[in-house]
């Protein structure tokens, strides 16, 4: 493994919500390798986020995907598949501090595409930047816990729980390095996890219990039923929000006993070719406002992606993109309306059964 070198800490602390309320803004899969690394290493920090940068830093707690391992190894992974995904340290590091990301999930399919080198050394970048992580780890005790963001005083604590169901490549033992991965369905040991891992947020002081999920196949527009099934039966346990990823689509957005359910947030950066009908360059920000544990309001903010980059989408895209993720959502009984540049669901507490 690569001694992973440590940037200077900056201490970023949380803003307080409006009202009292705990802001949060979620997004897809951030792919930092391949073009995208190398086009990094020409810009400055806050450029591959674009003008979407404020609403990074305006919330009190940010999670992400983070799609491609974090290392100066150059190893890939012997596995057949079409891409090795590995980012360059520096700017991806700076990136990610400039975003002021508080979470990842490393629950996917590419993080251990440079192997365990590349996920140690991706975990010990993020400790050093003090980011949190779930879904993978040095073992498979810490790839399967959740992860803790303590908000500051007063502001309570949010537990990340992340999971995939693509690429199971288990570990000989439960001592290395692996990814948490599970199938998505109702059998008994994936609703255990659950359970545990539910019941060590609450018991550790977690007001928020965020499920982050890669998991489906790429480039469809709705979920399966079975996805629908196990993400209900996942709030009925105790989580608050669904964040899914994996798709490089977003998908509808549910409200189910007044929780959101994000089947896929779609992708944020990359260096992907753009399908032209199902248009994988449409994206959206997911800002959401909790009371506690209850969900008082819900925005979405449309994105457009270019190469390496994000930006808020503009017309007539973003009219586009909006009529796309209205139709779908409403599928889900979900009434999005269009406020300005925005779409939104007022009083999503509401919906609560």
């Amino acid at each position: 493994m690569h001694a992973a070198k440590r940037l200077p800490v900056v201490t970023v602390c949380p803003l307080l919500g409006k009202s009292g309320m705990t802001s949060l803004l979620l997004a897809g899969d951030v792919m930092l390798g391949r073009g995208v690394s190398q086009a990094m290493q020409r810009m400055h920090p806050d450029e591959p986020w674009g003008d979407l940068l404020p609403l990074f830093q305006s919330a009190d707690f940010r999670l992400i995907n983070l799609e491609s391992p974090i290392t100066g190894t150059t190893k890939p992974s012997p596995f057949r598949k079409l891409d090795h995904f590995r980012a360059e340290p520096i700017p991806a590091l700076l990136a990610l501090r400039s975003a002021r990301i508080n979470a990842c999930s490393l629950g996917n399919n590419h993080i251990l595409d440079y192997e365990s080198p590349g996920l140690l050394d991706t975990v010990q970048y993020l400790e050093n930047e003090r980011i949190k992580y779930a879904g993978a780890g040095t073992d498979m005790k810490k790839a399967r816990a959740p992860a803790f963001v303590d908000l500051g005083p007063g502001r309570g604590k949010i537990a990340v729980l992340s999971l995939t169901d693509q690429d199971p490549i288990a570990p000989v033992h439960e001592s290395e390095p692996g990814v948490n991965y599970f199938p998505i369905d109702l059998d008994a040991s994936s609703l255990a996890w659950l359970d545990r891992s539910i019941d060590e947020s609450r018991e550790k002081g977690a007001s928020l219990v965020i499920l982050s999920l890669h998991w489906g196949s790429t480039m469809t527009e709705r979920p399966p039923s079975a996805f629908q099934r196990f993400a209900h039966a996942a709030i009925e346990r105790g989580v608050d929000v669904i964040h899914g990823h994996g798709a490089h689509i977003f998908q509808g957005v549910e409200v189910f006993r007044g929780k959101p359910i994000f089947y896929d947030c779609g992708d944020l950066i990359d260096d992907y070719g753009v399908n032209p009908v199902l248009r994988n360059d449409w994206s959206f920000l997911f800002m959401l406002d909790f009371d506690e544990n209850r969900l008082r309001n819900l925005k979405l903010v449309p994105v457009q992606l270019g190469y390496g980059r994000a930006r808020l989408a503009r017309e007539p895209e973003r009219e586009l993109i909006m009529n796309r993720m209205i139709s779908l959502s409403r599928e889900f009984g979900t009434n999005l309306q269009p406020q300005g540049e925005f779409l939104v669901l007022r009083s999503a507490a509401a919906k609560a059964a």
